[in-house]
């Protein structure tokens, strides 16, 4: 994977561990005019806030800490269910939770996740396409519906003397 390019804004991760935002980036000036050494990033820690400059080469761009999901609450203790035909697992459904804040121009930001449902057709199948494929497949191997025969002391009260 080629490696992200570094902008002013970005989240970057130094060579010690330290996550830090990008302030600005510059090149260093050599002594004769028009000449210029490495390109160095002016950074500002996450935590203590405090200012930091180092060569843009040792930086790793990373995303934001700030725009992590948080996890989901209230997942049940047994293993999460899979599809009878595909053998995935379901996926959950959950109850977001958005703060006033915005984490961007058009994107809230998600400040807790809670779990509703697995995401199933009928508990059995993960999608209608595996529920289509595998009533096919069984048609096709004779398995067939039986209908129940009707009641008839349901419609005997209703008829007139």
């Amino acid at each position: 994977m080629a490696k992200q390019t570094i902008g002013d804004g970005h989240v970057v991760r130094t060579a010690d561990g330290t996550i830090c935002r990008v302030v600005s980036l510059y090149r260093q000036p050599l002594g004769r005019v028009g000449e210029y050494g490495a390109q160095l990033a002016e950074l500002r820690n996450l935590e203590t806030d405090e200012p930091l400059e180092l060569p843009v080469a040792e930086l790793t761009r990373i995303a934001d800490p700030r725009n992590r999901r948080p996890p989901v609450e209230g997942l049940p203790d047994e293993p999460r269910p899979r599809c009878q035909r595909c053998d995935r697992l379901f996926a959950w459904v959950t109850k977001d939770e958005y703060s006033g804040a915005k984490a961007g121009p058009l994107a809230p930001r998600i400040t807790a996740r809670r779990f509703v449902r697995w995401s199933s057709y009928r508990g059995l199948f993960c999608t209608l396409t595996c529920a289509l494929s595998f009533a096919e497949l069984a048609h096709a191997a004779g398995y067939r519906i039986q209908r129940r025969p009707a009641s008839t002391s349901a419609t005997e009260g209703t008829k007139p003397q």
